[in-house]
């Protein structure tokens, strides 16, 4: 059993490894076609959608202890 957990472990940090690299040759790309805005802008795009992810959890988990 810790051989499988090892195995799956392995797969699904290599396939992130994979799906983190696939959009930096992706974004390199836009960069030389001239859509330099849209790289510029992307970093601050994700974080407000990685803090209102946040804040969603934050409220329903403060909601849960409400109840």
């Amino acid at each position: 059993m810790i051989a499988a957990f090892s195995l799956g472990l392995a797969g699904v940090l290599v396939g992130l490894g994979l799906i983190m690299v696939s959009p930096r040759t992706s974004l390199a790309g836009l960069r030389q076609r001239g859509s330099a805005q849209l790289v510029q802008w992307l970093p601050m795009v994700s974080a407000a959608v990685v803090t209102v992810l946040g804040l969603v959890i934050t409220v329903d988990g403060i909601g849960g202890f409400a109840a």
